[in-house]
């Protein structure tokens, strides 16, 4: 069996709303307009999100979408892989970024920590 490693960050109307204020200049760079919108609309089955601005609506598929949403990430600092496939998925509430890669193989580790003994124990949900 592979190891996979896949990684998502999800986005919800509130979310792209913030991400429009944050960076305009990025917003103007996939075609929206430089005012608020009025609405915002996440068609999962068209794979694609609507903006309103007023009567005007703008439309951005996936692929302007993504690097929007990416451009965001970089300047928020969240982590965004970069040897991963990437994808987006949508549904009628989020939008998410997907990162994916398969390893057919345990990869050889490259990074060997300086200890002996056995691995010391990790608390996953805190104290």
């Amino acid at each position: 069996m592979p190891i996979v490693d896949q990684r998502r960050i999800a986005f919800d109307v509130g979310a792209l709303r913030d991400i429009l204020d944050y960076l305009p200049q990025a917003a103007r760079s996939v075609g929206l307009p430089g005012n608020d919108p009025t609405a915002i609309v996440i068609d999962g089955s068209g794979k694609a999100v609507r903006f309103a601005f007023g009567d005007h609506v703008v439309t951005l598929g996936a692929e302007k979408l993504a690097a929007l949403l990416i451009a965001y990430c970089i300047r928020a600092g969240i982590s965004i892989p970069r040897q991963m496939q990437r994808s987006v998925n949508f549904s009628q509430e989020t939008i998410m970024l997907v990162f994916l890669t398969e390893y057919l193989a345990a990869p050889f580790p490259t990074f060997s920590p300086k200890q002996s003994g056995p691995p010391r124990g990790f608390l996953w949900n805190g104290p």
